[in-house]
């Protein structure tokens, strides 16, 4: 069973409130214990005003219009306003690219947060090695800038860490280097949900089995409503081949959703479990 058509479900959950279920990954880190070469002959070149001129070609003519009036104005209120436009197209190499502007004009931590936010979205929804890897580099810099001013913003390193491990095929890096990053910020703080949540699906991607189902417990026990969390936890399972425990725990997960796109998708996947 496919676990990814539920995890878009979650993702539509939350989308109105936040980008927070963007953070957790898309793809699996193609191996944990060594570089990877960039595959060879691979495409890596990326235009960005290309990008973005085909990125314009999609909006509306009201949106155009509007676009049009706002990129005559780089007031950091315009460029946030361009951001959000882009984000509402769920363009996020466009929104990181106009935070990544604001962030110039009013460096602070959280504008660079936010822009390395938004580059890691881009990074993980593009499916050209080259627009991968300028969104990949573009994140892991906004994130370094975050330390650079702040060594102690723990949510920082954390992102750093998944786009170092997610990132290790198109850098050509050791995804133990962002590994490492994880479990240092799990170490000084123990219940930061961002580092457990991807560690805990690392180590679902590793064969680590055991020890996914102890990171996405430990979540549980800190907040019973991270919702995926029974997902990472239910697939644990399945691979373990505990269908009914995994079952079990997607039974949990409809109790807690209100989100009917979603509850459509679980009783999908209890239905598979339970045929196979």
């Amino acid at each position: 069973m496919n676990t990814r058509g539920i995890q878009i479900g979650v993702i539509s959950l939350c989308a109105l409130v936040a980008f927070a279920l963007y953070m957790l990954p898309k793809s699996a880190p193609a191996g944990l214990s060594k570089p990877l070469a960039s595959a060879a002959g691979a495409d890596t070149s990326f235009s960005f005003d290309a990008f973005q001129t085909e990125a314009k070609n999609g909006l509306d003519s009201a949106s155009l219009a509007q676009l049009a009036v706002l990129e005559t104005k780089s007031d950091t209120g315009s460029l946030r306003k361009i951001s959000d436009l882009w984000s509402v197209y769920r363009n996020a190499g466009l929104s990181g690219a106009y935070i990544e502007k604001l962030s110039i004009i009013a460096p602070t931590s959280e504008n660079w947060f936010n822009a390395g936010y938004r580059y890691m979205i881009a990074f993980r929804s593009s499916e050209k090695n080259g627009a991968k890897l300028f969104f990949t580099r573009k994140a892991i810099a906004c994130f370094k800038t975050v330390l650079d001013k702040d060594s102690n913003n723990l949510e920082a390193k954390a992102n750093l860490g998944v786009c170092y491990v997610e990132g290790s095929q198109t850098l050509g890096t050791a995804p133990m280097k962002g590994v490492k990053l994880l479990l240092d910020v799990v170490e000084k703080d123990p219940k930061n949900i961002t580092a457990l949540v991807n560690l805990g699906y690392f180590s679902i991607q590793s064969g680590q089995l055991d020890k996914a189902i102890e990171r996405f417990n430990q979540i549980l026990k800190i907040n019973p409503d991270y919702l995926e969390a029974y997902i990472y936890l239910a697939d644990a399972y399945q691979r373990q081949g505990k269908k009914e425990v995994a079952v079990n725990t997607l039974e949990i997960l409809k109790s807690k959703n209100k989100d009917p796109e979603l509850e459509s998708n679980i009783d999908q996947y209890i239905q598979d479990l339970k045929s196979s």
